[in-house]
């Protein structure tokens, strides 16, 4: 009888198939940590953006004067703000003539990419106090 040998290791088939294997885990894995990190540098992004346009919603009627119209600023870092500020349209000119309160719809965007497409929205009803010549 003929004693077989025994064989140990590996061939290189079955070397490159692994090689290929790993390959190609790899790659996911790194696609998927990739979006991952994106995802979170936007939500970062959305959350500055929405702590900025409260920020700047809260300006108006104290250090922005509030009438009507668009003002515009800069926040840096790429990130800017849009107001929109008009009669709020609730209510009928009797009610507004019978309150001591003029009554304002204001909303701010805060857009932080270059081409606008990112953007938060913030919208509220600001009450001042109405002076004797309105």
């Amino acid at each position: 009888m003929s004693a077989r040998r025994s064989e140990f290791g590996f061939s290189l088939i079955e070397v490159v198939v692994a090689f290929v294997i790993a390959a190609l885990v790899l790659v996911a894995a790194m696609r998927l940590f990739g979006g991952a990190f994106d995802g979170s540098a936007r939500a970062e992004r959305m959350t500055l953006a929405l702590v900025a346009a409260e920020s700047t919603l809260g300006t108006f009627g104290a250090s922005l004067p509030l009438r009507p119209g668009t003002q515009r600023g800069d926040l840096g870092d790429g990130m800017s703000w849009v107001a929109q500020v008009q009669p709020y349209a609730g209510l009928t000119d009797e009610s507004l003539e019978r309150l001591a309160v003029q009554a304002y719809d204001v909303s701010v965007t805060v857009r932080w990419d270059r081409h606008h497409r990112d953007s938060v929205t913030l919208r509220t009803l600001k009450l001042i106090k109405r002076t004797d010549n309105e």
